[in-house]
């Protein structure tokens, strides 16, 4: 267990601390720092932060009503505090701030724990549970970076939970602009960091396709002495900008010469796949529980990671055939009549098409309605991508296409309109206007995939038909 002493939050907060509690107040261990008062509080500190229509600090007494023993707070809210808390209160100048900085300190103090970075436009999540079935194998301890703890908060909350015992930790290292992965990396100094893909997510606020590249690709950048960078080697231009970076980059990939590369998958059916892969000359096969193509790369991706990382082929392959999809993330749940694949999670045009594809390709032989939902943070490209996708999917051999949104609906009546396509549409503005429309229409037909934004809400009409 972590345990730092006052000595050590006033080492670690440097110029950001304003007033600490006396010295005989017991110190906060990292991982009791909580940031939701909705969560036990019992014997825990209080750290508010501020969003865009709340200020944390408006909790702090709540907090210590709900147990807590101790709290943070920027200095200008001191006078708004009962003069009984202040010595139970740790002042800063900045509580995100703060945080970050208990986060930096602490990876510095276990500098044994190897740290994975994984970033990429799609598939970070999925990697990052491969790599980690993979390394249970092993038999020691991993710090698992929980749900999307991506960012500026999530990813120094999962290092507050970092200890000596942690021989591992994996991290993901999302971004919206330029800078936000190099911010993640002088936080984490991860020792293996991986790029998986460039593709078109948070194109609306990174501007444009060239700064996603340069966002994505400061995870190259160099944190640690030893540090061994990974990249995707199907992408000319991703390997190209890399190798200006690290010229020693290692890579995986479907492409000849790739240091891990997919030599073949295919899909056994019954939501299984087996892919075969050469890493550093040595050449395995393991069956996995999806039938995703994306899930398959990402396999070799992971197999590259834990390789480069000290663990054995043998090991790889068994977490690898031990790994099973989370939530949303084409997760195929088979009832009587139909299979629903729920890949809901969230959506870019890259992740859409290979989701159909890789539907159609397990499915060739089945009838097939696609549900798909807006996508988002596209900004002023958000049109082009939609009528994109509705491009691709009037080339594709599909029974039903139901859209959920105004920008899906637009793009595929316009794009579909004169067409002599076999495929039926359906258009709705929300899931709740299916659920209330539904009874109106005819049956799906056998394979039901779901994909789009979290906001659509895709997931109320998967409860609906999970729930005939």
């Amino acid at each position: 267990m972590t345990i730092l002493s006052w000595k050590n939050y006033k080492a670690a907060l440097e110029k950001t601390l304003v007033k600490a509690p006396p010295d005989d107040t017991p110190s906060p261990r990292p991982k009791d720092i909580k940031i939701d008062t909705r969560e036990n509080m019992k014997g825990k500190w209080f750290l508010p932060l501020k969003g865009a229509h709340f200020d944390g600090h408006s909790f702090i007494e709540e907090a210590f009503q709900g147990g807590a023993i101790g709290a943070f707070s920027e200095i200008q809210h001191k006078d708004k505090l009962p003069q009984e808390l202040h010595d139970k209160i740790i002042f800063v100048t900045d509580c995100l701030l703060a945080l970050q900085k208990i986060a930096t300190y602490i990876r510095e103090q276990n500098k044994e724990t190897l740290i994975f970075a994984i970033t990429g436009s799609v598939g970070k999540t999925s990697t990052k549970n491969l790599l980690a079935s993979i390394l249970d194998e092993t038999g020691e301890k991993t710090l698992l970076a929980p749900k999307n703890f991506n960012n500026e908060l999530g990813l120094p909350l999962t290092l507050l939970q970092l200890e000596k015992s942690h021989k591992y930790a994996v991290l993901e290292m999302g971004a919206r602009k330029i800078g936000d992965i190099s911010f993640l990396k002088k936080i984490a100094k991860p020792d293996i960091n991986l790029c998986l893909c460039v593709g078109s997510a948070h194109i609306g606020t990174f501007g444009s396709k060239e700064n996603i590249y340069q966002g994505k690709l400061e995870i190259l950048e160099r944190t640690v002495k030893e540090q061994k960078n990974l990249v995707l080697k199907d992408d000319p231009l991703l390997l190209e900008k890399a190798l200006r970076i690290d010229s020693n980059c290692y890579t995986f990939g479907t492409k000849e010469g790739a240091d891990a590369q997919l030599l073949d998958s295919k899909f056994l059916g019954k939501g299984k796949g087996q892919v075969t892969i050469k890493l550093f000359g040595r050449i395995f096969s393991a069956i996995l529980s999806t039938e995703h193509d994306g899930l398959m790369k990402n396999a070799v991706a992971a197999s590259l990671l834990a390789f480069l990382g000290g663990v054995s082929i043998e090991q790889i392959k068994s977490g690898l055939e031990k790994f099973y999809p989370t939530e949303s993330r084409f997760k195929t749940i088979k009832k009587t009549s139909f299979t629903l694949i729920d890949d809901s999670y969230n959506a870019s045009l890259e992740s859409m098409k290979a989701g159909i594809d890789s539907v159609l390709k397990a499915y060739p032989a089945k009838k097939i309605t696609c549900f798909l939902g807006d996508m988002h943070d596209l900004g002023s490209f958000s049109d082009d991508y939609h009528f994109k996708l509705a491009e691709f999917c009037l080339e594709k051999e599909l029974t039903s296409i139901v859209t959920v949104g105004e920008k899906t609906s637009t793009a595929f009546q316009k794009i579909f309109e004169n067409t002599h396509r076999e495929t039926k549409l359906f258009h709705f503005n929300s899931s709740q206007q299916f659920i209330e429309q539904t009874h109106k229409l005819e049956s799906f037909g056998e394979i039901l995939y779901f994909k789009g934004a979290q906001c659509m809400n895709l997931k109320k009409i998967i409860t609906y038909f999970l729930a005939l």
